[in-house]
Formats: structure tokens, sequence, C-alpha cells
């Protein structure tokens, strides 16, 4: 951005830089960190698999084959079988994106619900502001697994239900970070000059005290990312996600259990692909939170 001149005087003042380009130098700090290149490379390649898998030769993830049960890993079966026949690969690949896909999207809603019931609490009246903290409060209250189990209970079995159950588990903490930072900037003094101007105040909310929560909001996302697809897996585990014979990481483990010993690889393989999903969010998150929160800017 060019730098604007004084009247006063030829010395340029450099103006503050707008959210792009905020944004812009956040996503080149994170390129030249070789931990966030790594946790990148490795969602991106699972997404792309799981993208790909009605297109890649794979057998079907549903299909019984009785006389094919137990393989172990092989030239024809990579991933093995398991105790219905099924190819343990093929169930993994679409398992991904079962799993992958409710995470996004619980990620997504509790982010957009978040930050907006966030941004009205830090804006809004004194009652309105305590109706909304005492219920996130009440949600806070409970220990976060049980909620989630009891909500997704609630609902039914589903991918649907577990987005929900998820997005009330997490919904709490964003609306509080979102409020906390709404908060600090409507107490700044160019904004209480801007609204004695006659400045509107949805004009001062969009530009200026939501871009400061969302630089605050996508590092938490990002690192709520990896907690969410284990919460996810677990639900999924228990018996609350997709109902066979649709393949998820948590069912093919919960399935495998009692084949562990003889047939280990069933629990191996979808183990290690949520190993290493946690861990590339995790590399990736910690990137998005040394290049954006402010607080580690020096």
């Amino acid at each position: 951005m060019a730098p604007a001149m004084s009247e006063a005087s030829s010395i340029p003042i450099p103006l503050p830089p707008t959210a792009l380009e905020r944004l812009g130098r956040a996503w080149r700090k994170i390129g030249r960190n070789r931990l966030s290149l790594i946790g990148s490379l490795i969602i991106m390649s699972l997404v792309l698999v799981a993208l790909a898998a009605p297109f890649l030769d794979l057998a079907s993830p549903v299909k019984l084959n009785i006389s094919s049960r137990f393989l172990p890993p092989g030239s024809g079966h990579w991933f093995g079988t398991d105790q219905l026949g099924r190819d343990v690969l093929s169930r993994v690949v679409y398992g991904a994106r079962v799993s992958l896909t409710a995470s996004l999207l619980t990620m997504l809603a509790a982010g957009l619900t978040g930050v907006s019931l966030g941004i009205v609490a830090g804006v809004g009246t004194a009652r309105v502001s305590g109706v909304i903290m005492r219920l996130m409060d009440l949600l806070m209250s409970f220990p976060p697994l049980l909620l989630a189990v009891a909500v997704a209970a609630a609902l039914g079995t589903g991918t649907r239900s577990i987005i929900i159950a998820l997005s009330v588990v997490y919904l709490p903490r964003i609306v509080r970070v979102t409020r906390g930072i709404a908060l600090t900037v409507v107490a700044q003094e160019y904004i209480v000059a801007a609204q004695a101007l006659g400045s509107p105040r949805w004009r001062l909310v969009l530009r200026t005290v939501l871009p400061n929560c969302l630089s605050v909001v996508v590092v938490q996302l990002s690192l709520y990312f990896a907690e969410v697809l284990l919460a996810e897996a677990a639900l999924s585990f228990l018996g609350l996600g997709e109902p066979p014979p649709t393949p998820t990481w948590g069912n093919i483990l919960h399935d495998s259990q009692k084949y562990i010993r003889n047939a280990p690889w069933i629990a191996i393989f979808p183990g290690c692909a949520i190993a290493l999903s946690v861990l590339g969010l995790n590399l990736f998150g910690d990137a998005v939170r040394d290049a954006m929160d402010p607080r580690l800017r020096t």
C-alpha cells in the first residue's frame, strides 16, 4: 500500500495494512515453515485421495466376499481384508471422505455460529450479552465428550448428528474468544470517536470488529480441527456415526476390536490414517498460530 503524505512535511506516513495484506503476509510466513509444508502435504494428500476415491481402481468398500475374509496385506489387497472379506484399503479411503467431511463441516458450523454470537455478545447490550454468555457457560459446564454423546444420541445416529453434537461442544469456546476480541476492539479510542461522529454501528462491526476477530478465530479453528477429527472418530467408534455398512475410520476400528489379535491390520491401517491426519493438522495448525496470532508477533 502506498504511503500517505503529511501536509506538514514531505515525510511519508505508512498506512496500516489491510486485512488482505495481513492475510497474505501470514500465508507467506506459513509457506516458509517446513513443518507447515509437511502438514499441508499430508492433509492435501489425504483430501485428494478421498476426493478421487470413486475414480481409483478400488474394490467396493461394502461388497462382501466371505471366501476372502481375513486375508493379510498383499498384492491383491494392499491393506488386507476384514472379517467379511471387504477390502480394508477401500474402506479406509472411503472412510476418509466421511471423517474429513464431518470434521470440516463441524468447524464451519461452529466457526460461523460462534463468530456471529460472539460479535453480538461483544457489541450488543448488556442483557443480550448476558443471555448469550450464560448459555455458553451452561454448555461448558458439561464434560465435552459427555455432551457430544448426549446430543448425538438424542438426534440419532448419522454424520449429521455428529456434526451438530461437535458444533455444540466447540461453540462456547469460539464465542468466548470472539467476544473477548470484540470487547477489546470496541473499547479502542478510534472506535469511540467514530461512533461519536455518527458512523453507523454496522459499518464499524464489518470493517473493524469482524476482521480482528477472524484473525484470532482462524487460529483457534486450525488448532481445534485435529481435536474434532479425533472426537468424530470416537463418536463413530461408540456407534453414533454412520451406520454399517458405510465405512468411517471410527466404525472400522469398532469392528476390528474383536479380531485385533488374529487380524491386526484391520485396526492398524485406519488407526494410522487417524494418527497421520492428526499429525498433519497439528503441524499446520501450529504454523497458522505462529503466523497469525498477534501475541506471537515480534
